[in-house]
């Protein structure tokens, strides 16, 4: 195949969490069907020495992630390329008149002030939000994780709906472990406020303080994160265990996922929330909150109210007292296969 007819997957702003697992989703998905040699990738330099992409078998460049550095990049490749996917939320800095598929998987930017971000984050927020809407085109094809997302991407970017399509893509890794550590908890999150750890940490505290057993939980925040935190206050009681991993790779992340009873998921705005999917593959039930996301993806074994501290703490003592807990189930379908098809179609 010649340089014209490779198709750009551009991840750029992509370095960690949902969107990185979107990206190693679909290059596995395009190994499998001996795809790769069509596609050539515009990676995030943050990736750099990440070791779950394997970057020999790719075409492959990596630049910062500042948009006046992607901007140059397009203008000086655009020609060389028969179509584009853009997996980072954002449109290509330029107009571009062949095909173009953009993969959307960040809900605070599509009503940044009804977030619980920091104010200054809620403006940069919008800044983004505009910026797409200004560089989209009604021809540019969308793809969104689920119809509550499709929903928003209407209403909130303008999308055209007759160019958007739900394609939910995770993991998929159906295993059944069965030697759980009693009473031990996760929670697979960065620090960002909406993810609600103030809140959940005080559940847990009013939750060893009702109970003689000991509680555990595993956290996977940065170093700093964490150290901002109120786990790290050092006011939990004996009875309550905090681990923090620090932010994983799947792989490490995995073998916690093997181990843990329970995930405890109290986030209030997701796209999708994959570590709900990715828990039940690994046979831990979880508690998540009554909320569209949630409910949209999964069955949970047990269902709180996120923004009361109290029925946090009662979902907690469930999870360890009763007998008998039912198993979360999966109620979405995996679509990558569709995905890939779809940028597919020019090579």
């Amino acid at each position: 195949m010649s340089e014209g007819d490779k198709v750009l997957i551009d991840s750029v702003y992509i370095n960690s969490g949902g969107g990185k697992i979107i990206l190693i989703e679909v290059i596995n998905k395009l190994e499998k069907l001996n795809l790769l040699s069509n596609f050539f990738f515009l990676f995030d330099k943050r990736l750099e020495k990440n070791k779950e992409i394997p970057l020999k078998n790719l075409n492959h460049k990596f630049i910062l992630a500042k948009e006046k550095l992607r901007n140059k990049f397009y203008k000086e490749k655009k020609e060389t390329f028969s179509s584009f996917v853009c997996l980072s939320n954002v449109p290509p800095p330029i107009f571009i008149s062949k095909p173009v598929h953009i993969f959307f998987h960040n809900d605070l930017l599509l009503s940044p002030f009804r977030s619980n971000l920091s104010l200054t984050n809620k403006v940069l927020n919008f800044v983004k939000k505009q910026y797409i809407i200004y560089r989209n085109n009604k021809k540019y094809n969308w793809y969104v994780q689920s119809n509550l997302m499709y929903k928003k991407g209407i209403k909130y970017l303008r999308l055209n709906p007759s160019n958007l399509n739900v394609t939910p893509i995770f993991k998929e890794k159906k295993l059944n472990y069965l030697n759980k550590e009693s009473n031990s908890f996760m929670y697979v999150s960065n620090g960002s406020k909406h993810k609600n750890h103030k809140r959940l940490f005080l559940a847990f505290v009013k939750a060893a303080n009702n109970i003689n057993s000991v509680i555990k939980i595993n956290l996977t925040l940065s170093n700093n994160e964490f150290i901002n935190s109120p786990y790290s206050k050092k006011t939990a009681p004996e009875n309550l265990i905090i681990v923090n991993h620090g932010q994983l790779e799947f792989s490490k992340l995995e073998k916690i996922y093997q181990k843990t009873e329970f995930l405890i998921f109290p986030s209030l705005n997701e796209s999708f929330g994959l570590p709900l999917i990715e828990s039940i593959n690994y046979n831990c039930k979880v508690l998540a909150p009554n909320l569209d996301y949630v409910n949209e993806v999964i069955m949970p074994s047990i269902k709180f109210d996120p923004f009361s501290i109290s029925k946090l703490s009662e979902s907690i003592l469930s999870a360890i007292t009763k007998k008998n807990i039912k198993h979360s189930k999966i109620i979405v379908e995996n679509k990558i296969d569709t995905f890939v098809k779809y940028i597919s179609n020019n090579v």
